[in-house]
Formats: structure tokens, C-alpha cells, sequence
């Protein structure tokens, strides 16, 4: 389990754990990484990849959502822009109803 530094934990999150062990991490909310159980280190590797190529274009469908995002709150004088909690809400929604499967074929549950 990952915890930010500025953050106490006054539980036994063993139990919990095993509910998320089929997982490679978890994203509280699918957004917050301040708290969350990392099950594959090179997750975070693939996770960091896959913001990068929806930044720099390479996954062109995200960017161009994105960019479109941006382009209506600009045009509609709305506040905000857009960050990788855009990027991650635009990931394949998952199958199993209780979880969302992480962003690309690296998040799919784990069969061991």
C-alpha cells in the first residue's frame, strides 16, 4: 500500500488488500493516487506511458478529446482545462461492475 506522506492510516488494511489483489493498483475514485494498493510495480511504468502518449499526441483519440475538452470550456467561458484525470476518465470502462479496468490491455485483471 502506498500512503502520501501527509496522510495517517489508523487501520489494518490487510483484509482490504485481498479484495483489490486480482488488480494491478487502485485509484481511489479513479482519480486520487494519495492512497492506493500497488500490486505491480511496472504498472506505474505503463500507467506513466500511457499519460505521456496522450500528451504528446501519440494515442491521437485522447489527445484530440482532450483537446476538445479544453477547446468548449474556452469557448463556453467555463474555469479549468484539462489533466490526466481527463485522460484516465476517457479508459475502457471495465466488465466485472465493481471496478473499472485500468486504462489499457496492462490494467486488465490479473489471473494469479
Amino acid at each position: 500500500m502506498y500512503l502520501d506522506s501527509d496522510t495517517l492510516l489508523y487501520a489494518n488494511v490487510t483484509e482490504d488488500s485481498k479484495k483489490f489483489a486480482y488488480f494491478d493498483f487502485t485509484l481511489s475514485q479513479m482519480t486520487s493516487g494519495c492512497t492506493f494498493f500497488l500490486n505491480r510495480i511496472e504498472a506505474l511504468n505503463e500507467f506513466c506511458a500511457f499519460l505521456f502518449d496522450v500528451y504528446s499526441g501519440k494515442d491521437k483519440y485522447q489527445y484530440d478529446r482532450m483537446v476538445a475538452h479544453f477547446t468548449a470550456r474556452k469557448i463556453n467561458r467555463l474555469p479549468g482545462g484539462v489533466c490526466q484525470l481527463l485522460a484516465q476518465s476517457g479508459a475502457p470502462a471495465g466488465t466485472d461492475g465493481t471496478m473499472r479496468e485500468m486504462f489499457t490491455d496492462w490494467g486488465k485483471r490479473r489471473s494469479s
